[in-house]
């Protein structure tokens, strides 16, 4: 990182999340320790103390008689501590030879200069940030601050202009919830107050962040962004509910639909919600139309599409209705994780699945397995889904059905 002066630059450690969370333990539980060891008059780097301590301290020191102030930095010297003296003055007060071999293993964790590995056989690392690899080539860098069980979050938000890395704003929190989860998840929350929010009835908002710290298999990360990222567990059921090539049960054809339409047709114009006033809009669709956009990613025949929807035969045609504003869900979804998968005999591949869901700040919603079949022409066909852990927490809902016909007819039959 570039320092103030042209031409030097200081050499920051950037943990893993695992590292980061380990080292975050430690200091919560040396930070008491070595608190009390420390002077009174020492304001930088701690816990509930800061410059207007500092500047009150040197108003005392005035009006005590006190005429002399002098000004001294050591130089690089986080650059130059020596390691071995640090862990002889740690090893005074710490007996438990396992932290203080792990602390030594972080001092010694090296840097990478130049995309060269290089020990660090002196000095100590600077920094720790979280950092998030955001769209378009910036970033999130989050910073963790932590005393007496308290998270303190400075998220900076960072862009590339001319080949630099800049800084375009930062804000500051206190994590309301925060915790390690048994399946490796780092999840926290907070109330994120600042000045001119864009949501025009509030100045504050909620963020919620969930990092994986034990990574999962490279091809499980593959497999989820093939299969299932692709439909997620937004605005459709096809994850939600039981079904299976010989039983399509209670999935909704036309959410899967409103999701395949659009991959070959992003301009998606063409059905839309009539208006806002109370009405809706009905579209009748050719069989030639509907059919290929389903056909395309299941394994249905003509009878059984048409038995689980609204078809004229005469006209060969499907009814279909957009989802209104009765049918709106709340923008907060799970995301899914793939952490297990088997090939079967009949060349179909089961993925096990988890729905991480930060907004309620659970790592595993539930669970289910997707049974996928690739076809020969690169497409893909959906064979199967089944819950296997449900969702067992009453809040933890966000998808809201179509309305029935019943339902559809009372409210808009007039119009």
């Amino acid at each position: 990182m570039p320092k103030e002066t042209k031409g030097e630059y200081r050499k920051l450690g950037v943990p893993t999340v695992v590292d980061r969370v380990i080292q975050q333990a430690i200091t919560q539980e040396l930070m008491p320790i070595y608190e009390e060891q420390f002077s009174e008059n020492r304001f930088g780097f701690r816990p509930q103390k800061g410059q207007h301590d500092a500047l009150r301290q040197c108003q005392k020191n005035v009006n005590d008689g006190y005429v002399y102030v002098v000004d001294m930095d050591l130089e690089k010297f986080f650059d130059t501590v020596c390691q071995s003296k640090l862990i002889e003055v740690l090893s005074r007060t710490i007996k438990d030879g396992r932290v203080i071999s792990l602390i030594h293993k972080y001092l010694n964790a090296g840097v990478l200069v130049k995309g060269m590995f290089e020990r660090t056989e002196i000095g100590m690392p600077q920094g720790g940030p979280l950092v998030e690899v955001a769209k378009g080539g910036s970033c999130i860098i989050r910073n963790m601050e932590t005393h007496d069980g308290i998270v303190n979050m400075i998220r900076s938000y960072c862009i590339y202009e001319n080949g630099k890395l800049k800084q375009s704003s930062e804000d500051i929190y206190r994590t309301e919830s925060w915790e390690y989860t048994e399946d490796g998840h780092l999840m926290f929350s907070g109330r994120l107050a600042f000045e001119g929010s864009y949501e025009v009835t509030r100045n504050e908002i909620m963020e919620y962040m969930a990092y994986r710290v034990l990574s999962l298999d490279e091809t499980c990360r593959e497999l989820n962004r093939k299969y299932i990222l692709p439909i997620g567990y937004e605005r459709n059921n096809m994850f939600l509910t039981d079904w299976s090539e010989e039983e399509f049960a209670e999935l909704d054809f036309y959410d899967m639909f409103d999701l395949f339409y659009q991959e070959n047709h992003t301009a998606n114009g063409e059905f839309t919600f009539g208006n806002a006033m109370g009405t809706s809009a009905v579209y009748l669709i050719s069989k030639e139309k509907f059919e290929p956009v389903i056909k395309s990613k299941f394994k249905i025949s003509s009878e059984v599409l048409q038995s689980k929807t609204v078809y004229y035969p005469c006209e060969e045609v499907y009814e279909y209705k957009p989802r209104g504003l009765e049918e709106t869900e709340y923008p907060e979804y799970p995301y899914p994780e793939v952490i297990g998968y088997v090939n079967n005999d009949d060349g179909t591949l089961t993925l096990k699945v988890q729905a991480v869901f930060p907004y309620r700040g659970v790592s595993k919603a539930y669970i289910h397995e997707v049974t996928v079949r690739d076809t020969k022409d690169g497409g893909i066909q959906y064979v199967g889904n089944r819950i296997i852990e449900p969702i067992n927490n009453p809040e933890i809902r966000w998808h809201v059905p179509r309305l029935t016909r019943t339902e559809w007819e009372e409210l808009y039959g007039d119009n």
